[in-house]
């Protein structure tokens, strides 16, 4: 057991390194620098040269590389360009933000998938099932961003129910985002499971327990629901990835000031230091959460 963690975990460290190199090569392609635009267009070309120096943009690639990981690995991502601060300091205080968001999201994404997908168990072949499936189908299509809108249109605008530009947030702040995202990926969880119930219960397992006298019922909502929640892990590992990095949108349509938000600020501004960190955060996430549910899924099925 300890050797396939050990290995999961080295293969894991590899990646990140193969990562923060491919991120910090990707932007010495970016037209400019950042001496360049610290000094602006319009700057004295000695002066961006002096800048050029002091923040060691002379020197060659894998020494400014090794610099910036070392730097990196101290919690020590440089400054904004744009706000003048720690890019460090930025990414904690935005990112309290957009993982408030994704928890709630989260959570009632796997509430709302397990209430429908149970509903078109129980209900199998039934009218209520066949509804389900199709809300489900209708969820899936609808874009996030026209969800939202809509949703602002109704609860902030008609009905005054959220107030769309708040100075403090609050907990309703977060909710109706959090409605939107769960709404959309909660139809892929519920629509997977299902699937994955159906593809359980052909299984040898379930017409051997028929002919031993064990219930229909208990082998269809006992065993064979709990077997088809196991292969759901993975998705539910991919909706919590999709929620931290891909709320942008949403963040951008409830004035939500999260991590999306900062991003499509860096960039308007070309604040390279910034979008390198939050890049970088981002893909720390990623490997994070799949490293987790791995593991995770090890743990509950030895057998895979």
């Amino acid at each position: 057991m300890l050797k396939p963690f050990l290995r999961i975990i080295a293969r894991n460290m590899l990646l990140v390194f193969v990562m923060s190199l491919l991120i910090f090569w990707v932007f010495t392609l970016v037209p400019g620098d950042v001496a360049t635009i610290t000094a602006g267009t319009e700057a004295d070309i000695q002066l961006v040269e002096s800048i050029r120096e002091a923040q060691g943009l002379t020197l060659s690639m894998p020494t400014r590389f090794l610099r910036w990981s070392l730097s990196a690995l101290k919690g020590d991502l440089g400054y904004s360009l744009r706000y003048d601060e720690s890019v460090s300091r930025l990414i904690q205080i935005h990112a309290t933000i957009t993982l408030r968001l994704a928890l709630i999201a989260m959570s009632l994404t796997v509430g709302l998938a397990l209430i429908t997908a149970s509903i078109a168990v129980v209900f199998y072949k039934k009218l209520i099932a066949n509804w389900v499936i199709t809300l489900n189908q209708l969820f899936m299509a609808i874009p996030q961003f026209w969800l939202g809108l809509l949703m602002i249109q109704l609860f902030s605008i008609h009905w005054g129910v959220f107030d769309l530009f708040h100075t403090d947030l609050q907990w309703v702040d977060y909710l109706f985002p959090a409605v939107v995202l769960a709404l959309v990926q909660s139809a892929y969880l519920s629509r997977y499971i299902i699937y994955a119930w159906q593809r359980e219960v052909k299984q040898r397992y379930v017409s051997s327990g028929l002919a031993r006298g064990i219930s229909q019922n208990t082998l269809r909502f006992k065993h064979a629901l709990r077997g088809g929640l196991i292969p759901s892990v993975t998705i539910m590992g991919l909706i919590w990835i999709d929620l931290l990095s891909g709320s942008v949108i949403v963040e951008k349509i409830f004035v939500l000031p999260g991590l999306g938000q900062l991003l499509v600020n860096a960039v308007a501004s070309r604040d390279i230091p910034l979008i390198q960190g939050i890049v970088l955060y981002f893909v720390l996430i990623v490997i994070i959460s799949n490293l987790i549910v791995h593991l995770l899924y090890q743990w509950l099925n030895p057998r895979g």
